[in-house]
């Protein structure tokens, strides 16, 4: 691809001021804003710990390799069955169509960044720059309507 003859400016964005999407995931209050580019998209995520141990999402998996960055607190990450504890300043790369759940360690909230390329249409409702001016409006990361790409194997 050429260079343009003309560059934008980079934009700078508020994390705490990007519309943020309030969910109860598990029982637990989380909330997640977004931010996206053409080619990728940028999740941030606050999640609160759950005594019980419960996963904030089922087991599930996507078509996309998914970059994690923590920033405060701890998770357990299950991948393929494989669990990793996953503290503040570490990063993990979840393979396509690896099948991972995971869920909040520790006393205190959990707050990460998550990396998507493609961007995703199902984050689009709490996502700044949601398609004005973009070729593409975001892949399908799961089947319309459900949570996980294919089913779990049994």
């Amino acid at each position: 691809m050429p260079r343009p003859s003309v560059l934008k400016q980079p934009t700078v964005f508020k994390i705490p001021e990007l519309d943020a999407a309030v969910a109860l995931a598990g029982g637990k209050h989380r909330s997640h804003s977004s931010l996206r580019t053409e080619q990728g998209q940028l999740a941030f995520h606050a999640s609160n710990p759950d005594p019980g141990g419960t996963p904030m999402h089922g087991l599930h998996n996507h078509p996309y390799e998914q970059m994690l960055v923590m920033i405060t607190g701890s998770m357990m990450v299950l991948v393929e069955g494989v669990e990793t504890e996953l503290k503040a300043g570490e990063a993990m790369v979840i393979p396509a169509y690896a099948f991972h759940t995971a869920w909040v360690t520790g006393n205190g909230p959990c707050t990460r960044v998550e990396m998507f390329a493609p961007t995703r249409q199902d984050l689009m409702p709490a996502t700044m720059n949601r398609g004005d001016g973009f070729k593409s409006p975001g892949e399908h990361w799961v089947r319309p309507g459900d949570m996980t790409w294919e089913d779990a194997p049994a």
